[in-house]
């Protein structure tokens, strides 16, 4: 009876969760909207974040380490992702608009906003991938040679790559 009672309570936690995530959804495609940069890299992102929280979430439960506090900080770490993507559009704003006063036209084309989202898209993608790994699924080796290389332009974009 108490291990029915510790899953009931542990799915009622997951439902916040999960709604938690939608309402993050919501506040980046209104934000993305109102910036007038909703593309196809923000939908991956939202998608990889939800991914990415359901599999950790998920090996956390088959490890036996799920812990409520864990997932809250799990939430708001993600939640923070869509203040830096927002933080990467607006400096693009800033560029342009301080280009604009000194009489010059810089064109960023979104490139700070579009450098973060490709960094974390590969970020998350790599953490769903280690995290499938760990729950015992193959992964392609191309799979993770690819993601690398999504994160890595991010820095490229910017010319900030390692090298």
């Amino acid at each position: 009876m108490l291990a029915l009672f510790k899953m009931r309570k542990m799915l009622e936690n997951m439902e916040t969760n999960v709604a938690a995530k939608s309402v993050i959804g919501m506040f980046m495609c209104v934000l993305s909207y109102l910036r007038g940069e909703f593309n196809e890299l923000l939908v991956v992102l939202a998608v990889f974040i939800v991914c990415d929280y359901i599999c950790g979430v998920t090996l956390a439960l088959v490890k036996g380490s799920f812990s409520v506090r864990k997932g809250m900080l799990g939430a708001v770490k993600k939640l923070f992702y869509i203040f830096l993507v927002l933080m990467g559009f607006m400096i693009d704003l800033l560029v342009a608009t301080a280009g604009n006063e000194l009489g010059l036209t810089i064109a960023t084309n979104g490139a700070f906003g579009m450098a973060i989202n490709c960094y974390l898209i590969g970020t998350e993608g790599l953490s769903i991938v280690e995290s499938l790994a760990e729950l015992g699924l193959p992964i392609p080796e191309f799979m993770k040679k690819a993601l690398g290389i999504i994160k890595d332009s991010g820095e490229e974009i910017c010319g900030t790559d390692k090298e």
